[in-house]
């Protein structure tokens, strides 16, 4: 154990050395040489850095599971996640599955890819990670990067069950947050596509409990324009809701804009919600002594 350990910590510092020295060869511009001969170039036996970099994980590998060879494998990730990542994508996949640290190197690497705009490789590398909490972490990354720059294209890889009676999760919820402050028209034209019920529920209250305060005049023209009942009332729903929210005379402000028919169903949705919130209030408690006018009784004193 300690020979193998003491060999991979030998391999790393080479590995350490060479990247440095790599470095320093860039940045130094060298005057003109006279041309060597072949007897002056160096030997093709000479491990290259990513030839050590391979020795150095399947020496990690060898190491028993344990502290020392995650910290062994991190140390390594480190190192080649720049020169080599397809060897640091390796070195990622054998760390214990679920861990804080696992979850720090699978963000990395990934941010390597979103930079290259490397979408498709990112999740598929995500997907093959085996294990379920770290791939459902490392989509969750490849959404969160993705919204900035394409909600439209990271809504595709949100799961329904992402939407559900308990609310919206973070991933999904960023990224209709950024899609509607850039297109509201799309991604409410999306949310529409979810399954009925429970998933779209959540999905509308997301984009319309925005959409209604950036611009309400266009939320509710898209409202007036539903033909289909059913996602009509959906919609009116929604964004009841939304307008409950806010204080009287913003709301007031917030609806001018609408047609008479859509405002007071508007309007009327939000008396019907005031008014069941009213009826499931619990009753007061009955004081615990009788109204008898009189104060209650003491024990005499001894």
């Amino acid at each position: 154990m300690q020979k193998s350990a003491l060999s991979l910590a030998c391999l790393l510092v080479l590995v350490s050395c060479e990247k440095k020295q790599d470095q320093a060869d860039r940045d130094f511009t060298p005057e003109p040489r006279p041309r060597t001969t072949r007897a002056d170039h160096p030997s093709r036996n000479v491990p290259s850095t990513r030839d050590k970099l391979r020795t150095a994980f399947e020496a990690a590998k060898a190491i028993e599971p344990g502290a020392e060879r995650d910290q062994a494998l991190a140390e390594l990730a480190s190192r080649a996640l720049e020169s080599a990542p397809d060897i640091a994508s390796k070195v990622i996949r054998e760390l214990p599955a679920g861990t804080e640290q696992k979850q720090a190197w699978i963000e990395a690497y990934l941010a390597t890819l979103m930079a290259d705009e490397k979408i498709e490789e990112a999740v598929a590398w995500a997907d093959s990670l085996g294990d379920e909490r770290d791939i459902a972490f490392a989509r969750g990354k490849v959404v969160l990067l993705l919204a900035e720059k394409n909600p439209q294209q990271a809504a595709a890889l949100l799961p329904p069950s992402g939407f559900t009676a308990a609310g919206v999760d973070p991933a999904a919820e960023h990224v209709l947050q950024n899609w509607v402050a850039q297109k509201p028209a799309d991604a409410v034209a999306w949310a529409t596509r979810l399954p009925a019920g429970d998933a779209r529920t959540a999905g509308f209250k997301v984009i319309f409990t925005q959409w209604v305060i950036t611009d309400s005049s266009a939320a509710l023209t898209w409202a007036a324009s539903q033909t289909n009942s059913q996602l009509r009332q959906e919609t009116l729903h929604a964004i009841t809701e939304a307008f409950l929210q806010q204080p009287d005379p913003i709301r007031a402000i917030l609806l001018e804009p609408a047609d008479p028919s859509i405002r007071a169903e508007i309007e009327n949705g939000i008396s019907e919600i005031v008014r069941q919130a009213q009826e499931a209030e619990p009753p007061p408690e009955p004081d615990s002594q009788p109204e008898t006018g009189q104060p209650p009784e003491t024990a005499p004193e001894p």
